[in-house]
């Protein structure tokens, strides 16, 4: 379907442009629509060309909707802070638009002044979008009006959101209309209009700055922050580089980065390490400074601001995530924030005596350790190994294991990084003289099931783990967190094939008892999916039972058929 834009029209436009601007508003009554308000984008004199709107071609279920849109436009208007939204009747119709053009385009070659339902929905929906609602019910909204908009090139859009219009709002920087103008443009940055429009006007720029501005900082929402963000990440996912040259690599932009990081505020600190992140494969193209983005140990010991430290590290945990989606640079990157990363392992090992990093920060830093231990990339996995190393930090005499952060450690770095004589030295040094399946513990134990190398320490230990009486004990949950990791990788799946037999026979084929619990029900049934079809180990006499038990569970066994409780340890994981 094609729509014809009246290139005479432009006076239409100054007209929508003229009422968005006033927030004017009138309703317009025809017979066949008695008691539905259409809200219409009206004012100056050619509103008189405009006050008879015929809406008879609209089906029924079509003035349902508009109907309901009105009354909830005028619950706003009344005062109503949390109008009465049919989330349900808005999805459904924007289903029905999706799946039917026709439902807005009646007639071939139509004037885009004669499409009642774009109009109208538009009208009503843009309205709607600028009144301050919460974001909960502004969803539906922006889900229908982008399904109408992706109907209508950047050109057709701008009939009704004139191009000036769009700068005016941005440079308003009112929160409401901001949103619905980036939605609106985030729709349709695949066209080339857009694009040269963007570049050529101050949208981008006013966008970044007004993100990173000192001025009302505190009082920006969330909702633009976030959309903003989204917008920027959008224009380099699809590679614009129009648009990434010149307006997020400007030597302006490059100002207000370096103006910004030398900042002691962590909520513009927050702001542009993000935006870095979203910037970060064109890091190597377009040269981004490295002082935008290491931090030294001054950095992490100033506690004047506690967050102030906490987002550094947070950010170097979300930059290693990143790092595998660049195409160059990526080690070389990597290289620069090797020595910040250091500084902040130093950080770590003062935790015994300074309570405040035990406190806030340990949990953040071990998440970078994890982080780094289980990258992809073979140089983050060999520095975090050597950082361990080298601090000793797996040393008994620098490992607490009756404090939490400790043990959160052990449970949580990737041992797949260390040798055999590495991890033969670890576990005999700090875990032969505490049992692995204490609750306090049974995370670490359930970790070092990961490690091959571990795995053998663990089956020939004295301690005897997989004892089937000292098994049999623990609690429900525990014993299937068990299996469940065992038969997550091939060393473990082969041992409990060849040397676990009344495990698979009565927890895998069988049960002890009935099980009613859907936790529990979930794990078993985890587990077998993890036998039957994630793994290539020969299951040799157990397959035929196994696949009858998973395919017993998989076409609805009742589960609360039967009434005996099960203990649920669940505090354990």
């Amino acid at each position: 379907m094609t729509l014809q834009t009246n290139k005479e029209t432009s006076v239409h436009s100054v007209f929508y442009y003229l009422i968005i601007t006033m927030n004017m508003r009138i309703s317009i009554v025809t017979p066949s629509t008695k008691g539905i308000g259409v809200c219409v984008f009206t004012g100056g004199g050619i509103s008189n060309a405009m006050n008879q709107i015929n809406l008879t071609e609209l089906d029924q279920t079509t003035a349902k909707v508009l109907r309901h849109l009105q009354e909830v436009q005028e619950q706003l208007e009344s005062g109503v802070r949390d109008p009465d939204l049919d989330d349900t009747l808005i999805n459904n119709f924007c289903r029905m638009v999706s799946n039917d053009k026709t439902i807005i385009f009646k007639k071939q070659l139509e004037r885009l002044d004669e499409n009642q339902f774009l109009i109208s929905f538009i009208s009503v929906l843009t309205n709607l979008l600028i009144f301050p609602i919460n974001q909960d019910s502004q969803s539906p909204l922006i889900d229908l009006l982008n399904v109408i908009l992706s109907y209508l090139s950047f050109d057709q859009i701008t009939f009704f959101y004139p191009r000036e219009f769009i700068v005016s709002r941005i440079e308003s920087a009112s929160p409401n209309a901001t949103n619905l103008i980036i939605n609106i443009l985030s729709t349709k940055l695949n066209d080339t209009d857009l694009i040269d429009f963007l570049r050529d006007t101050s949208i981008l720029d006013t966008l970044v700055t007004n993100h990173l501005s000192t001025d009302d900082y505190e009082t920006l929402p969330l909702s633009v922050v976030n959309n903003t963000e989204k917008f920027i990440s959008r224009i380099v996912n699809l590679n614009i580089l129009a648009l990434i040259e010149s307006k997020l690599f400007s030597n302006e932009a490059y100002q207000l980065y370096e103006q910004t990081r030398g900042l002691k505020n962590s909520t513009l600190i927050t702001r542009l390490l993000d935006l870095l992140i979203v910037l970060l494969p064109y890091w190597k193209t377009f040269s981004l400074n490295p002082s935008l983005y290491t931090f030294n140990s001054n950095d992490l010991n100033d506690l004047d601001d506690p967050f102030y430290p906490l987002l550094i590290i947070q950010f170097y945990t979300n930059l290693i995530k990143n790092l595998k989606h660049l195409e160059i640079g990526s080690e070389e990157l990597f290289n620069n924030i090797k020595p910040p990363i250091d500084q902040i392992v130093q950080f770590y090992l003062s935790k015994n005596s300074n309570p405040m990093i035990e406190s806030f920060y340990v949990t953040q830093i071990i998440e970078l350790f994890e982080t780094l231990s289980y990258s992809s990339l073979s140089y983050c996995q060999s520095f975090v190994a050597e950082c361990i190393t080298k601090h000793n930090l797996f040393k008994s005499y620098n490992l607490y294991l009756d404090n939490e952060s400790d043990v959160l450690l052990l449970s949580k770095i990737n041992y797949q990084i260390f040798g055999q004589s590495f991890c033969h030295d670890f576990f005999n040094d700090n875990l032969t003289k505490i049992s692995l399946f204490n609750k306090k513990f049974f995370t670490i134990f359930l970790n070092l099931i990961k490690s091959e190398h571990l795995f053998n320490l663990i089956i020939t230990s004295d301690v005897n783990y997989f004892n089937f009486e000292k098994i049999s004990k623990l609690s429900i949950d525990q014993i299937y967190y068990i299996i469940l990791q065992i038969s997550k990788y091939n060393h473990s799946t082969v041992y409990l094939i060849n040397n676990l037999p009344t495990i698979i026979t009565d927890y895998l084929i069988n049960s002890p008892f009935e099980i009613i619990n859907n936790e529990i029900w979930n794990l078993k049934l985890a587990c077998l999916e993890n036998l039957l079809f994630n793994s290539d180990i020969d299951l040799k006499i157990w397959l035929d039972d196994l696949k009858k038990t998973y395919s017993l569970m998989k076409n609805g066994h009742n589960i609360k058929s039967i009434n005996p409780q099960v203990d649920i340890a669940s505090d354990t994981i």
